[in-house]
């Protein structure tokens, strides 16, 4: 399988790599708030089954991974995007030097 970024170098590369992870893990988020809402142990009302606390944590535990990926992809895509605003205004700063 050929990954999207095969081709790619440097800030596009950086780019690709951080918006496929932001893509997945908003994907899994939502996935895993659906497990959640079903298998999820809520306390409170009395008219809901009983449900697994453990299951709850691994849930949990693996929605706050999804959000940590979240965070890590979206802060490097806008550093990517701020850094390739920063080499094209240098590249045009040093092209009107140059002239």
């Amino acid at each position: 399988m050929r990954m999207p970024w095969s081709r790619q170098t440097g800030l596009a590369k950086a780019a690709t790599i951080f918006s496929v992870l932001l893509l997945v893990s908003t994907g899994l988020c939502g996935a895993n708030i659906l497990l959640f809402s079903h298998f999820g142990a809520v306390s409170g009302g009395t008219t809901e089954p009983p449900r697994s606390a453990g299951l709850s944590m691994v849930i949990m535990s693996t929605g706050f991974a999804e959000m940590i990926g979240m965070l890590v992809g979206g802060c490097g895509l806008i550093a990517a995007i701020i850094a390739a605003a920063i080499r094209a205004i240098a590249q045009r700063i040093s092209r009107k030097d140059d002239s």
